[in-house]
Formats: structure tokens, C-alpha cells, sequence
């Protein structure tokens, strides 16, 4: 196998396990969004706020996960088609 055929299957591992892990984030995403819904719709029959302000700050952390995710395989995507 030529050094370029083995570069090019390494990105696309590295490729792969940057799919699983935006897989991954999205889910975890959604999880987050779904426990927020809960919290306020619990929470409007609640005298105190029940919604945890960690719970936003999750929200931000993962969705600056995704785009360095997406930004990742953007750039490696690039250099694979420069190959």
C-alpha cells in the first residue's frame, strides 16, 4: 500500500470516528432540549424556578462541541480531497 493510500485510510478513520462522535453530540443535544421542555413545563406549577441554570450552560458546551465537530471534519474533508 503507498503512503498516500494509507494517509487516505487513516483520515477516513479519523473521519468515521468524527461522524460517530457528531452522532454522539446531536444526541446528546436533543437529550438536554428534551430535559429542558420537562423542567419548565414541571416548573410552571412550581412556585420556584426549577429549571438548573447548569442545565443552559450544557446546551452552549455542546453546541460549541459540534461546531468544532463539523469544523474538524470540514478541514479534514479539505485536506483528504487535496490528497
Amino acid at each position: 500500500m503507498s503512503s498516500i493510500a494509507e494517509l487516505r485510510a487513516a483520515l477516513e478513520a479519523v473521519r468515521e470516528q468524527l461522524r460517530v462522535a457528531h452522532a454522539a453530540s446531536s444526541s446528546a443535544r436533543e437529550s438536554l432540549e428534551e430535559s429542558r421542555s420537562l423542567f419548565l413545563d414541571v416548573g410552571r406549577n412550581h412556585p420556584e424556578p426549577l429549571l438548573p441554570p447548569e442545565l443552559a450552560k450544557a446546551l452552549d458546551q455542546v453546541d460549541h462541541a459540534l461546531s468544532l465537530v463539523v469544523a474538524a471534519i470540514t478541514s479534514l474533508d479539505g485536506y483528504a480531497t487535496r490528497l
